[in-house]
C-alpha cells in the first residue's frame, strides 16, 4: 500500500517520541502532534513516510506558513468571547470536553459522544458544563440560527484565542521547534535525525497550535467553574494530555477522566503510554488521567492487557453507539444484498467502492448498496473518480437509515468504519478488505474469531459470497450468535452512575502541594 510502513519502523517511531516526551515533557513538546503515534491508520502513517523514505518536507513548511497567516489574521478579529453558546454557570460539579463537527449538531438533544448523560446527570443533581471542540470550521453566525439548549448548559470553543494569546503560542513553539532541530543536526542516526526534523517542522503545524489552545481554553474554564472532575475524550491526541496538566494547575486537585470512545485499531500507542513515567503517589499525575473509561468490555480489556498506566483504574462506561434502541436480529440476514460502509474519508471510500464495483461485475445477481459516511458525499466522490458516475446496473447509493440498510442486507464490506456493528449487529455478515498486511490492519473487529472474512480482492470477495450462500443455515446462526455477543460486549449502553461514583468517591480530589512546574 502507498502508505505502509512496518512493524518495525513504528515501533521506532514509537521509542523515538517516547524518549522526546519522557525526556523533556513541556507544553510545547507534548503539543506536538507527530511525537504521538495515534494508530496504524494508513490516513495518519502519511506524516511519517519522511522519516524513511526520505520524503520531502517542503510541502509541509508552505501549509504550515499558510495555516499560520491565516491564523494570525483571524486572531486579529477574534471577539472577546471565550465561548459560543449557553452561557456559562456560576460553577458546575462535571466539566465535559465534547466534539461540534457539523451545523446540525446545534440542534440536538443528545450529545455525539456522551448521549443524554449530561441530561441524567442534571436531573440527578449534578451540575454540568460541556465545552464543545470546534471541528466544523463555521463561525458562530453561522451555527447560532440552529442552535438549541438542551437541560445541560453547552458551549463552541472559539477556533481562535486573541492575538498576543496565539502569539505567545506561537513564540512557544518556535522555542521548541529550534530545540528539536538542534537535536536532529547533532544526531548521528539518520532515521532519528530526520524524525526529530519532521517534529521540528510538526511544531508549526496548525495541530501544535490546537493542542496549546484546547489546553488554555480548558484550563480557563476550570478556573471559573471549579469542577470537580473535568471529562474528556481520549484517544492519545496530544491536546488531551495538556487539558488535563492545564485543569491541574487551574485547580489543584481536580479528578481528570479520560473516555475511550472510538474503535480499536492497531498499534494505538499514545493512549496506552503514560507520559508521567515518574508517578508520584502523593502529587498524582500531570498529563495523565486519573481514570480511564471506554465504550465497552473489549476496549477495556484492551487497556488492560496493552497500556502501562500504573495506578489508572480502568472501567466500562458505555457509549451512545450501545445497543439500545437497535432492533438486534434473532438471526441472520438473508437477501442477496451486500453493503459497502467506508469510513468518512476519500481514499477510503474510494478504496472500497472501486472494490464493490469490480465485485459487482463479477457478480449481477447480487446488489452493491453504497452506504456513505455523513461527512462525504457523492458528489465529492465522483469529482475525484469518474468511474462513480457510471455505477453497475446493480449497484446504487443509499438513500436509507443504517437500520433499513442493514435488514436488507446480507454481507456488508467494510475497512475502518464502526458501523460494521451495527450491521453485524442486525444479522449482517463482515467482509474485511485487506489493502496491507495483517498486523498493520485496521479492522475495529480483528479480535472476532467467527463469522468476520477477510478478502483482499474482487475475486476474493465473490468466491466468499458463492461459499457462503451454499452454507447451511444452522452454521450460519452458530457463527452469527458468537458475533453478535461480541459486538454487544464493544459498544455497552451507557451507565451515568459511573462518573457520579467516581465523582463522589475519588480519593485524587484532595488537594496536592509541590506541583511541578509544567507551565508554558
Amino acid at each position: 500500500m502507498q502508505h505502509h510502513l512496518t512493524r518495525a519502523q513504528l515501533e521506532n517511531i514509537v521509542a523515538l517520541g517516547q524518549d522526546l516526551l519522557q525526556k523533556d515533557p513541556s507544553f510545547a513538546r507534548i503539543a506536538i502532534p507527530f511525537l504521538h503515534l495515534l494508530n496504524a491508520h494508513p490516513n495518519h502513517l502519511k506524516q511519517y513516510q519522511a522519516v524513511f523514505n526520505k520524503t520531502s518536507l517542503i510541502r509541509k513548511r508552505v501549509y504550515n506558513l499558510a495555516a499560520r497567516q491565516l491564523l494570525k489574521a483571524r486572531s486579529l478579529k477574534a471577539p472577546v468571547e471565550r465561548t459560543y453558546g449557553d452561557a456559562l454557570p456560576e460553577n458546575a460539579d462535571i466539566l465535559i470536553v465534547s466534539h461540534f463537527l457539523r451545523k446540525s449538531d446545534a440542534a440536538n438533544n443528545a450529545d455525539l459522544y456522551y448521549g443524554k448523560v449530561p441530561g441524567e446527570l442534571e436531573q440527578a443533581g449534578v451540575k454540568t458544563f460541556t465545552a464543545l471542540i470546534n471541528h466544523s470550521k463555521l463561525s458562530w453566525s453561522e451555527v447560532a440560527p440552529s442552535w438549541q439548549s438542551n437541560t445541560s448548559p453547552r458551549a463552541i470553543l472559539p477556533r481562535t484565542l486573541s492575538y498576543h494569546e496565539e502569539r505567545d503560542a506561537a513564540r512557544l513553539l518556535k522555542a521548541e521547534a529550534d530545540k528539536l532541530q538542534t537535536l536532529a543536526e547533532s544526531s548521528k542516526d539518520q532515521v532519528a535525525a530526520r524524525f526529530y526534523r519532521a517534529a521540528a517542522i510538526d511544531a508549526g503545524s496548525p495541530g501544535s497550535r490546537t493542542a496549546i489552545r484546547i489546553g488554555r481554553q480548558i484550563g480557563e474554564l476550570v478556573s471559573q467553574l471549579k469542577p470537580k472532575l473535568l471529562i474528556t475524550t481520549f484517544e492519545g491526541h496530544s491536546w488531551e494530555r495538556l487539558a488535563f496538566a492545564n485543569a491541574r494547575i487551574a485547580k489543584p486537585g481536580i479528578c481528570c477522566v479520560g473516555y475511550h470512545h472510538a474503535v480499536l485499531f492497531p498499534m494505538q500507542t499514545a493512549m496506552l503510554q503514560s507520559l508521567d513515567p515518574e508517578f508520584d503517589p502523593e502529587f498524582g499525575p500531570v498529563f495523565d488521567p486519573d481514570y480511564i473509561l471506554t465504550a465497552g468490555d473489549v476496549t477495556k480489556h484492551a487497556f488492560e492487557k496493552n497500556s502501562n498506566y500504573q495506578a489508572v483504574p480502568i472501567r466500562t462506561f458505555g457509549s451512545c453507539r450501545g445497543s439500545d434502541g437497535i432492533e438486534i436480529a434473532r438471526k441472520p440476514q438473508q437477501d442477496k444484498t451486500c453493503l459497502v460502509l467506508p469510513e468518512g474519508l476519500i481514499s477510503e471510500s474510494l478504496a472500497l467502492i472501486e472494490l464493490a464495483i469490480k465485485s459487482a461485475k463479477l457478480k449481477p445477481d447480487v446488489h452493491f448498496t453504497i452506504r456513505l459516511h455523513p461527512l462525504i458525499t457523492p458528489e465529492k466522490l465522483e469529482k475525484a473518480s469518474k468511474a462513480l458516475k457510471n455505477l453497475p446496473d446493480n449497484m446504487g447509493w443509499s438513500t436509507k437509515s443504517l437500520e433499513q440498510d442493514c435488514k436488507a442486507a446480507r454481507w456488508a464490506i467494510y475497512r475502518g468504519s464502526s458501523a460494521i456493528l451495527s450491521a453485524v449487529l442486525s444479522g449482517v455478515q463482515p467482509i474485511y478488505y485487506t489493502m496491507e498486511k495483517p498486523e498493520l490492519s485496521i479492522d475495529p473487529m480483528k479480535t472476532l474469531e467467527s463469522w468476520r472474512v477477510n478478502v483482499e480482492n474482487e475475486v476474493g470477495v465473490v468466491d466468499h459470497i458463492n461459499k457462503d450462500l451454499d452454507i447451511e443455515p444452522e452454521q450460519r446462526a452458530e457463527q452469527f450468535e458468537q458475533a453478535k455477543h461480541y459486538c454487544l460486549q464493544y459498544f455497552t449502553p451507557l451507565q451515568t452512575n459511573i462518573l457520579r461514583g467516581i465523582m463522589e468517591d475519588d480519593t485524587s480530589s484532595k488537594e496536592r502541594t509541590g506541583k511541578p512546574d509544567y507551565s508554558c
